[in-house]
């Protein structure tokens, strides 16, 4: 029989009921509905599952790896000298067996979106001697495998070319937002960054939250000494655009954290800051954040909302084109151990986690209650362990919050 795509799912639940056994050989798996119906045939009908999955570009979930692993047996193929590409499934029971040999990975897009097809057969001998071979070959999965995995996904992304291939998740603010709100202590809230962090590099934007580069870590650590220049004025172009978070593909991910592209007055003003009227107006914003860039953790949060109060324009005073969005983004970034970013992509997030209105969050009265709230929380007050990673991540707990709250408005 020859199944297209709009068969698959329907089709594959069809085969899963009718197995106790089912083979997959798959370049690349992500979460998809045909692997929560594997996944309640074994827990459910004990049906006994191997897989054998392939890791070339990054693209495998960790999501699905774990599921894979937590009801069956699990085999990784690391693509080192060629990638792992074909698409094998094999469902084995009392009334028959059947094989799939088609392009449809054990992904999202493969069983729902993408243009695949499939042929079933009920000839399967020699389907089954190429599974064996094929998993005898790859070893068993050692204890460490997956962990290394991650690693490595965090350190170098998702090759963004494969994106479309395996499919986006379908994930959401809200789920993001219950990993942060399920942490009740410092060793929670990384837990909840790693998740967050697998689940912004399963949407393959090109950035991550943890990654060395093109990260919200990368960025916070190498933008925080600009932001804590003692002097903005005659900067750099790379520097300033680093500090306002202007589009780079190249050379980082800036604008996490709330890009400034849109804000041309202050743009312009960073940008001719040899010129008197714009030295001015940097002398005077500087010397507004210097008490928030030297401040104890006790002069929180009245130093950052006496700042917002000085600058940001309200009755004719403050400095025009220096709202609440520019101002914050500066004051994460110049301590992100203490404050937030409040920007557009970011403002529906944090109203729903500190239950502060959305539409006057960025004002002085809420800043200083988001931040408030902020403190209170346990795995905020908690202490970082011994590694200079935890610490590294510690330092810059409360800007990275962003990294949970924002919601990016459409996929590339």
């Amino acid at each position: 029989m020859f199944l297209t795509t709009d068969m698959l799912k329907s089709r594959f639940e069809v085969r899963l009921a009718g197995s106790d056994r089912v083979d997959i050989a798959t370049a690349w798996a992500t979460w998809s509905p045909a692997l929560g119906r594997l996944c309640e045939a074994a827990a459910i009908k004990d049906v006994q599952v191997r897989a054998i999955v392939g890791l070339y570009g990054n693209a495998t979930s960790l999501d699905a790896l774990e599921r894979l692993q937590n009801v069956g047996n699990l085999r990784l193929i690391e693509c080192q000298q060629s990638i792992f590409h074909p698409k094998v499934y094999i469902f084995r029971g009392k009334s028959g067996d059947w094989a799939w040999i088609g392009s449809a990975n054990f992904t999202g897009a493969g069983f729902t979106r993408n243009d695949e097809a499939v042929y079933e057969t009920n000839d399967v001998t020699e389907v089954v001697k190429w599974f064996n071979r094929r998993w005898d070959k790859c070893g068993a999965l050692t204890s460490i495998a997956i962990d290394q995995y991650r690693e490595r996904r965090r350190k170098q992304g998702v090759s963004r070319h494969l994106v479309g291939l395996v499919g986006r998740p379908q994930l959401d603010l809200q789920q993001r937002l219950a990993y942060l709100s399920d942490a009740d202590c410092w060793s929670a809230y990384l837990r909840a960054l790693d998740r967050c962090n697998e689940s912004w590099l399963d949407e393959g934007l090109g950035w991550s939250v943890l990654g060395e580069s093109r990260s919200y870590f990368d960025t916070i650590q190498r933008v925080e000494t600009i932001a804590q220049c003692e002097n903005w004025i005659g900067l750099s172009t790379a520097r300033i655009r680093m500090l306002l978070g202007l589009r780079d593909d190249h050379a980082g991910a800036w604008g996490l954290l709330g890009s400034l592209e849109g804000a041309g007055r202050a743009k312009r003003t960073f940008m001719n800051s040899e010129q008197e009227e714009c030295a001015r107006v940097l002398t005077r914003l500087r010397g507004a954040m210097a008490p928030v860039i030297e401040a104890s953790e006790w002069d929180f949060p009245d130093v950052a909302v006496t700042v917002l109060e000085e600058v940001c324009p309200k009755d004719g005073k403050g400095l025009e084109g220096f709202g609440h969005g520019v101002v914050t983004r500066l004051l994460a970034l110049a301590r992100p151990d203490r404050l937030v970013s409040v920007n557009e992509g970011s403002r529906h997030g944090l109203s729903k986690l500190f239950d502060l209105p959305r539409s006057t969050l960025g004002t002085p009265g809420n800043y200083g209650r988001l931040l408030e709230r902020l403190y209170e929380l346990p795995w905020y007050r908690d202490r970082p362990g011994r590694s200079k990673r935890e610490k590294e991540v510690w330092r810059m707990r409360a800007a990275l919050i962003d990294s949970f709250v924002y919601k990016h408005p459409s996929p590339e």
